[in-house]
């Protein structure tokens, strides 16, 4: 499970650089990462040790779930 911290993320896109699977892609408006693709996440979690600013955690489950964004505005 993704849980991702929305107003943390700095825009870096390290995490989209290293996603073996692309799970990552940038918000041209925004400026910032956004889980595009979810379900193609194998928990490999190269994405939460390259987070400069820890915006990502990823736990691992046995049962898919949805991920978790934090502060997102809509």
């Amino acid at each position: 499970m993704i849980i991702f911290d929305y107003e943390a993320c700095i825009g870096c896109q390290d995490c989209v650089k290293v996603c073996p699977r692309g799970v990552w892609e940038i918000d041209a408006i925004r400026k910032k990462v956004e889980i595009a693709k979810s379900r193609n996440c194998i928990d490999c979690t190269a994405c939460e040790f390259q987070c400069p600013v820890r915006a990502i955690r990823i736990e691992r489950t046995l049962i898919p779930k949805q991920p978790l964004v934090i502060g997102r505005p809509q």
